[in-house]
């Protein structure tokens, strides 16, 4: 394009040049007829001169006789002398006015080529005439008779010169008159190339014409083929859209139903703690994200009705454009939402905390329980006696055990948030969102769900260890019980079982020395393995070894409760003391039941410590009780023995 407007330039710049020509031709022709009226005022001028020159002329001197005196002579040559002064001065007259007759030709035929050869040949001339011309200081004495035959000699030459140069001129007149011929030559020749250079043009603009209708055809195809592909992509996605749209509604309903099954439960419990927790500010927030949910749904909705119509009325128009900005701007809206969200869920967790705070109250409570009950105890061995636990101990207990229920329902809450919060991730991802602010708040809350999923799976890894431990006290709980039914036979009346009684309770004492050691052993080893297992879990080539290691685990418990089974079944206990030890078991069993369930919700580094703690007291506590029992079968024996 570049090349063919350069190439239109130039054109339009050589037909300028040629009408300039044209114009300086038309100007000379103008000045060659201007000279040909000069050249007849020439001819007028020309003989005037003649006519001045042929009266001037003087009449002829008389011959006087030869006697005259000098002195008269004297007179004449000096008359003479003035005459041919006049006519010298005439001549001179006459020479200036050529002069500038010449003058006036050159400048007219300055323009001209020819012109300056011409302008030469007067040059010429004129020294010619100056050479001919008389000069008086050179002159010889001549007779009278030369000097009146010498002007007239002089103006025979200058008339023949004249003539002369008049018949050249007047052929020069005849070549210029032929010049107009040649004016109309060019004109013709500057005709014919304008018209070859209008038809050049001409095919040029239809050249340019056809390429660029060529281009615009290539360019209509390309941009109906790049529109078809763009509508079946933007009909997939907003079928997609619509699937989507219909998942959410979906998903967002059953959430709803899930939130209110939530929130009857929460009020239930709720009014039967509203006595020991205020916990009206939590019903509030819950019920704020559910008007939000709904709030959303409606959104939601909408927005599905509205992506139908433009899908039935108009498919990629600018208000298509503006529409879809409308949704880039409404899924921003979402994304502040969802961070609004995130913020409710960092309310939540404070929330958590303040509940873990009241668990640690609880356990403090319950620590000093602990350290009544073990008064208690200690008093029971010296008086014999156990007390049952009190119904406000009782009343505690379901207390910690509702806290816990709220817990797992806020940590299903924040499951349901965060199953949300990828939902929108993944509706995000496919509406395609451009603009750089909310690519940036996409990805800080992938950020913030990462750190969140690291920090659910460290939660879990320690609430599987915790529930190892767990696994480990009930077992131990469970040996306790077996060795309580085992002691709850009936006593002898005779004294050879009570011998043989004694006998076996020597005997059940090694026996369950060495079957506390190897339940530790086992139990040791069980935890062992049961980490190999959790590490082997991770491994998909692990699933041999965890078999294996189940396995082991399972013969390990086989051969505990074959210990367990193979311990007293005589020894002599009363049954009041069985009873008491029974609801004691029953006691400790519960607590760790609550120990277990507070480790179980409890997921923060620093409650790690502390359920470690709670787990060594309680076994340390079995061991007491383990030792109780031994000492009180110690007593009865002394009993029998005295």
């Amino acid at each position: 394009m570049v090349k063919k407007s350069e190439s239109n330039s130039s054109a339009h710049e050589m037909a300028k040049n040629i009408a300039e020509k044209l114009s300086n031709l038309k100007t000379k022709a103008k000045s060659r007829q201007s000279l040909n009226k000069s050249i007849n005022d020439l001819h007028q001028t020309a003989d005037v001169p003649d006519i001045s020159l042929i009266t001037s002329t003087p009449p002829p001197i008389r011959r006087e006789s030869a006697g005259t005196p000098g002195s008269q002579k004297m007179e004449l040559l000096k008359q003479q002398m003035e005459v041919n002064r006049q006519k010298l001065a005439e001549r001179k007259n006459s020479k200036k006015e050529i002069e500038e007759m010449v003058s006036q030709l050159r400048a007219n035929f300055s323009s001209a080529q020819q012109s300056l050869e011409h302008s030469s040949e007067l040059g010429r001339s004129m020294g010619d005439l100056s050479s001919l011309s008389y000069t008086p200081g050179k002159s010889k004495v001549k007779s009278t008779t030369d000097l009146s035959f010498t002007p007239l000699n002089l103006d025979k030459e200058r008339i023949k010169f004249l003539e002369n140069r008049i018949r050249h001129l007047e052929k020069q007149q005849e070549k210029v008159v032929s010049s107009p011929d040649e004016i109309v030559a060019l004109q013709k020749r500057i005709q014919e190339l304008e018209e070859s250079l209008s038809e050049k043009e001409d095919l040029e603009n239809d050249n340019q014409v056809q390429t660029l209708q060529a281009r615009i055809k290539e360019l209509e195809e390309t941009l109906s083929n790049q529109e078809d592909n763009q509508i079946k992509d933007l009909k997939f996605q907003l079928e997609e859209r619509l699937k989507e749209i219909e998942h959410l509604k979906t998903g967002d309903n059953i959430e709803i139903e899930d939130l209110r099954y939530q929130l009857d439960e929460k009020i239930h419990q709720i009014e039967s703690l509203k006595h020991q927790s205020g916990s009206q500010e939590e019903i509030d927030s819950l019920r704020a994200l559910l008007d939000q949910k709904e709030h959303d749904i409606q959104e939601l909705k909408k927005l599905k009705e509205k992506i139908q119509v433009q899908a039935v009325t108009t498919i990629f128009d600018d208000e298509m454009e503006q529409q879809l900005r409308d949704e880039m701007e409404d899924l921003k809206q979402k994304l502040e939402k969802s961070a609004d969200e995130n913020e409710s869920l960092v309310k939540e967790n404070k929330e958590l905390k303040e509940v873990n705070d009241m668990l640690e109250t609880l356990r403090c409570d319950l620590k000093v329980k602990n350290s009544e009950l073990e008064e208690k105890i200690v008093q029971m061995e010296e008086s014999q006696r156990f007390e049952i636990v009190t119904k406000e101990e009782v009343e505690t207990t379901q207390i910690g055990d509702e806290f816990m229920s709220k817990i797992r329902e806020l940590e299903s809450k924040i499951q349901l948030l965060e199953q949300e919060n990828e939902e929108l991730k993944g509706s995000q991802n496919l509406s395609q969102i451009s603009d750089e602010n909310a690519v940036d708040a996409i990805k800080e809350m992938e950020s913030t769900l990462d750190q969140q999923r690291q920090k659910i799976q460290s939660l879990e890894d320690q609430l599987a260890e915790k529930v190892i431990e767990c696994n480990v006290l009930n077992a131990n709980f469970s040996v306790l019980e077996e060795k309580l039914k085992s002691t709850a036979t009936p006593k002898t009346l005779f004294p050879s079982a009570d011998e043989a009684s004694d006998a076996e309770i020597v005997k059940l004492k090694t026996q369950l020395d060495e079957v506390n050691k190897s339940m530790i052993k086992m139990k040791v080893k069980s935890k062992q393995q049961q980490k190999q297992i959790d590490n082997f879990k991770k491994m998909s080539s692990a699933n041999d070894e965890i078999i294996k290691l189940n396995e082991e685990i399972e013969k390990l418990q086989g051969k505990i409760k074959e210990l367990e089974s193979s311990q007293i079944e005589s020894i002599d206990i009363d049954e009041v003391e069985i009873n008491a030890l029974k609801e004691k078991v029953s006691q400790l069993t519960a607590e760790n039941a609550e120990l277990h369930h507070k480790l179980s919700d409890k997921a923060s580094s620093s409650e790690k410590a502390e359920g470690e703690e709670k787990c060594l007291e309680t076994c340390e506590r079995v061991s007491f009780l383990e030792e109780q029992l031994q000492k009180t079968i110690d007593e009865k024996d002394g009993i029998s023995s005295n």
